[in-house]
This record gives structure tokens, sequence and C-alpha cells, in this order.
């Protein structure tokens, strides 16, 4: 397909997709419903509402593969907020619910061949404190022809 530079790239569908997967997720299928689904373009994110996701993609790395595609692998990582006096315990439900809302489609709505999650932290917060935060990171593997990044392979 010849390169549509108005077209969104496949990096760019994909990150859609795992916002739109993380604002659909909710009861009656899930425990937790975000209040508050943001993604990170490197301003300051404020949450007025709890439960609250950011999501930030990072470095994505290209592999040459010589057969008139590129191979690339893109961490996004998933900050997920609470604001509970039993803060731990709704985080571990949380992350059970994220695990289980992004891996139900691990092609990204197709464009994908992969989503695996690599990583799940809790960030210790102050006892006292009835604010905890958690820190999932996934990898997207994903090839695009070689002259046209909108085009999935």
């Amino acid at each position: 397909m010849p390169y549509d530079p108005n077209a969104p790239t496949i990096r760019e569908l994909i990150l859609e997709n795992i916002e739109s997967t993380l604002t659909a997720m909710g009861p009656p299928n899930f425990k937790n419903r975000f209040t508050k689904v943001v993604r990170y373009f490197g301003n300051t994110i404020e949450f007025p509402s709890y439960p609250a996701v950011s999501i930030v993609p990072g470095a994505t790395t290209t592999t040459d593969q010589r057969l008139a595609l590129l191979e690339h692998r893109m961490p996004v990582s998933l900050i997920l907020m609470v604001r509970s006096q039993d803060w731990r315990h709704d985080l571990e439900t949380l992350i059970a619910d994220v695990r289980v809302a992004i891996l139900a489609d691990w092609t990204r709505g197709g464009v994908a061949l992969t989503t695996r999650g690599t990583t799940e932290e809790i960030i210790d917060s102050e006892p006292s404190s009835p604010l905890g935060a958690a820190h999932i990171e996934l990898e997207v593997l994903y090839r695009t022809l070689y002259e046209d990044p909108g085009s999935a392979i």
C-alpha cells in the first residue's frame, strides 16, 4: 500500500486501542472502573478523581527484517492511582482487572502481533496516606511495511 501521511501510524492505533480498552473496563465483567484515563504527552498529569490511569508510551525499538518490513517493540507503562484507606487491596484488584482487560485482545484490534505484561509493581505509599499507586509495564510487538508505518503486517 502506498504511504498515506494523513493516516494514523500503527503505533498510534495501538495506543488508542489501549486507551479505549481501559476506558471501557468496568462492571459487570470487572470489579473496577477508571474515572480518568489519560495519555501522557509530556505534560503534568493531575487526577481529579480516582481510580485513574496514565498511559505512558516508551521508546520503540525497531529491527530491520530485510523482507520489506520492520519489527517494532514498544514498551507501554500504565501508572494506576487509587485513593482509599485499603489502597493496597484496591490496587491488587485493579491490577488484576487491567491485566485481564489488556490481554483479552493481545493483537490490539488486529494491528499488533502480541501484547504481554512484563512487570507489575505496587509503589509503596505512606502507611497513613489514602493514596496508592502501581506500575504495569507492557510490551507490544508489531510489524509495519518498510516504507509505510500505517500498514500492519
